[in-house]
């Protein structure tokens, strides 16, 4: 945990020094994004920010297709590994710092990254704990509305892309909150 809130002080203080070592430091961070110890999840969700904001070509330092993103795909099918109130909160920053080069082809991305997140919602851990369905459910329509957004155009592309956003993941959300008795005490039916 020291470690990754060392490397946020350097970004966030020393910002030059670390795109000096970003060959370093990049893969320590985005590699380990798949950590789930509850010590070290937050300072790590916290350096990978400061990596993404401070860095701008950290992405020229790994494969984010074959190093970064499967891993951060199992962490959300499995519901954060019950540490969905920590990551879920992070990913839409994340994904607003992704490059496009990154996110392309856009509707594959898209779609692996919210069904891996609906799945997640169907997890053990997020099914027995208010605190992390919430957290989930609260991330996933947050990334579905910035992604509607940054789709809204009338281009091919980006018609498919909220077509796929709207029928396949939206739809499959509101049918899960409205037939799981479980995920219904999430956020969306909050009762006083």
């Amino acid at each position: 945990a020291a470690f990754y809130e060392l490397i946020s002080a350097l970004c966030q203080y020393l910002p030059r020094t670390m795109k000096s070592e970003a060959a370093r430091v990049c893969p320590a961070v985005l590699l380990s994004i798949d950590d789930s110890d509850a010590v070290v999840c937050p300072p790590l969700w916290e350096a990978v920010l400061y990596i993404l904001s401070t860095i701008e070509d950290c992405w020229n330092y790994v494969n984010a297709k074959k190093g970064v993103l499967p891993k951060l795909w199992t962490v959300l099918k499995e519901g954060g590994r019950g540490l969905a109130v920590v990551i879920h909160p992070n990913l839409l920053p994340f994904v607003s710092k992704l490059p496009q080069k990154i996110i392309e082809p856009k509707a594959e991305f898209f779609n692996t990254f919210f069904k891996s997140m609906i799945l997640g919602l169907s997890s053990g851990r997020a099914l027995t704990s208010h605190s992390e369905c919430s957290a989930i459910i609260a991330a996933t329509m947050e990334c579905l509305q910035y992604t509607l957004l940054q789709n809204s155009g009338e281009k091919e592309e980006e018609t498919k892309v909220q077509q796929m956003l709207v029928n396949d993941h939206f739809l499959q959300l509101m049918d899960l909150m409205l037939k799981s008795p479980a995920v219904q005490n999430g956020i969306l039916f909050h009762q006083t």
